[in-house]
């Protein structure tokens, strides 16, 4: 009885001691996971910027782009039975690799709608574009390829927002050149 005592004892002892020791807490930062914005900060600006220059930047719009796609731009759309579709005249800017811009397509059997476009240069020549419509909801995904170039040709996809099937089809076109005169 009296080991059982004195076990009793040393164990009391110990959870008074443990009781009584210093509780560090930690007020130098955030509780971890705390996603409050006004506690969200860089650690380093250098390594960040270390970071992105490894990675390309942020996204689409990060290194040095392949070419110039700036300037206006026509496209003529026909499905993969040589029917017309659509033609489209557009203004594009650039940002990186990233373009955006504004134009008219003129579907046929349609009047002319306004349009706008965004899209990424990707590697070699080629730039793919996302084009809505704003009346009537349609959305033509683009690929160009020789978009380098005065001449381009590439394929589209249409997509309605009334549903039903999508249509496929190819695209040639390229820049608007303005003619000097000599």
């Amino acid at each position: 009885m009296r080991f059982v005592g004195a076990v009793f004892s040393v164990v009391l002892l110990a959870c008074i001691a443990a009781q009584a020791a210093p509780v560090i807490i930690n007020t130098s930062g955030p509780a971890p996971l705390d996603l409050n914005p006004e506690n969200m900060n860089i650690v380093s600006t250098e390594h960040t910027a270390e970071y992105l220059a490894k990675v390309g930047g942020l996204g689409e719009t990060g290194g040095i782009a392949a070419f110039n796609a700036s300037g206006g731009w026509s496209f003529d759309l026909r499905d993969y039975a040589n029917k017309p579709v659509a033609s489209l005249d557009l203004l594009l800017f650039q940002a990186g690799n990233m373009v955006f811009g504004k134009g008219t397509i003129m579907s046929f059997g349609k009047q002319h709608q306004a349009i706008t476009a965004y899209g990424s240069l990707v590697e070699g020549n080629s730039m793919n574009l996302a084009v809505v419509s704003l009346d009537d909801v349609s959305l033509f995904r683009m690929v160009v390829n020789n978009a380098n170039t005065n001449a381009a040709s590439g394929n589209f996809n249409a997509y309605s927002s009334k549903g039903g099937a999508s249509m496929a089809g190819i695209l040639s076109g390229g820049r608007n050149v303005q003619r000097q005169l000599s």
